[in-house]
């Protein structure tokens, strides 16, 4: 996998997923509630996933194949709930796999209805009146709050609430009560506290605080995220910083850890304080020490945090890697692979400019490849890789290659060194250094290497 990218859930193999839905409805019996409804172009069936929480992500813990057809012409492309609490799923009907055609024939493609007839331990459940959505717009402010706070069908909740929102008839009081008590449903309150965020954030905000130390993990995350989301300049106080950085160091459950590392970030984003942003970056760099690799989402949200902070946050990193340690210098080399700003890359050509002596063979070939993720605009230009290849000519032949390919995927490597470099590489006793040589001198456009290519 390539470095800071997070590992999936499952590897499904081949195939063209399409528009994926999380049932929530009240249709069918419960063990459907959060299956992943999976579309699948390719195969031509349409596949559910139950999945699990997992540290601070989710765990796939069974499968199976919700609808399939002889027909060969199904193509399921989406995966829908109705109001009725039935799922719909749209074919495109073509006879092409994915980009053979872009379109269906035309006059035949279909919806599909999916509803529970029961079977003999679980009894059929009637789907509900097509026209619910619609009634919501003739239903009271009470009515509207009552269905918020009972209802166990997602939709249904988020159309009211959209609704009241939008007509924004003082129900920001009432929205905050049903966030902040902890006998409402936990769906209920998710939806009330979104419902106030979007009403009025600066108010919203008294409210986020206190919820960041909610009995309730998920309440607890979705503050921490309103907080990161919304947080601005203003309300970006060493107070507000502290309360998320304690968060993600001592909270018992990881993802809300996640969630507030992130947000202590975007809170390091906001704020005009430098001094402040060194702080959250310190703190954060100090807690992902202690986070288990295994977990690579809460780890990654630590580093997320800390890529936040900017320049601080990368001067954090560079100092660990000039420590004398070397598990620390390992830590900071791999931690450079995951980044991908414009800062990190400054912090790259800082050490890559520096004194390299004391850095191991795997180390400075992680540093150098650190490039190669950093895909932004304006794009990088590699100078410390450049400038490191041409004050290390006695660096092993393993090293120069690898800052080659970094320079020939990135660019600033067009010097006199790096051509005479090249033309050396060429004729290396190792095949593999020889084949590495050959494919940097065709993106470095070594025009030099042309006449001993053809020989």
């Amino acid at each position: 996998e390539r470095p800071g990218k997070m590992p999936s859930m499952l590897k499904t193999g081949r195939g063209a997923p399409a528009g994926l839905l999380m049932y929530q409805g009240t249709a069918f019996p419960d063990e459907f509630r959060g299956l992943l409804i999976y579309p699948d172009v390719y195969r031509m069936k349409v596949r559910a996933y139950e999945i699990k929480r997992s540290g601070s992500t989710f765990d796939v813990v069974r499968q199976f194949t919700l609808m399939e057809s002889d027909d060969g012409m199904f193509r399921p492309v989406q995966a829908l709930t109705g109001p009725d609490g039935a799922i719909y799923i749209l074919d495109w009907r073509t006879n092409s796999g994915g980009a053979g055609r872009s379109w269906g024939d035309g006059e035949h493609g279909r919806i599909y209805r999916l509803t529970w007839e029961g079977t003999d331990t679980l009894p059929a459940i009637a789907p509900g009146s097509m026209s619910a959505w619609k009634e919501l717009k003739n239903r009271s402010t009470d009515e509207l709050l009552t269905i918020l706070k009972k209802t166990r069908d997602f939709e249904l909740r988020e159309r009211a609430q959209k609704e009241l929102i939008h007509r924004n008839d003082n129900a920001y009081a009432d929205f905050e009560r049903i966030a902040a008590d902890r006998s409402q449903s936990l769906p209920a309150r998710v939806s009330a506290f979104g419902a106030i965020c979007q009403l009025d954030w600066p108010a919203a905000e008294t409210s986020a605080k206190q919820l960041i130390s909610d009995p309730a993990p998920d309440v607890r995350r979705l503050a921490a995220e309103a907080i990161g989301h919304h947080t601005t300049s203003e309300q970006a106080t060493s107070d507000l910083a502290a309360g998320l950085l304690a968060c993600a160091d001592r909270d018992a459950h990881p993802a809300v850890r996640r969630a507030a590392a992130i947000a202590a970030g975007s809170v390091a984003m906001a704020t005009e304080s430098t001094e402040l942003r060194q702080q959250i970056a310190t703190a954060l760099l100090r807690t992902l020490r202690t986070v288990d690799h295994r977990d690579a989402y809460l780890f990654d949200g630590m580093l997320r945090g800390i890529e936040r902070c900017g320049l601080e946050g990368i001067a954090q990193i560079t100092q660990l890697a000039r420590s004398s340690d070397t598990a620390d210098k390992d830590l900071a080399s791999e931690l450079f692979l995951a980044l991908r700003t414009h800062e990190a890359a400054a912090g790259l050509d800082e050490l890559l400019k520096g004194n390299t002596d004391d850095f191991t063979e795997a180390q400075l070939g992680r540093l150098l490849t650190a490039y190669r993720h950093i895909t932004v605009r304006p794009p990088i230009d590699a100078a410390g890789a450049s400038y490191w290849l041409e004050h290390h000519p006695d660096a092993s032949a393993v090293l120069q290659v690898t800052a080659l390919e970094t320079l020939g995927l990135i660019g600033g490597g067009r010097s006199p060194v790096v051509t005479k470099l090249t033309l050396t590489l060429l004729n290396w006793p190792d095949e593999e250094i020889r084949r590495s040589a050959i494919k940097a001198a065709g993106e470095l456009r070594v025009i030099d290497a042309a006449r001993p290519l053809y020989e």
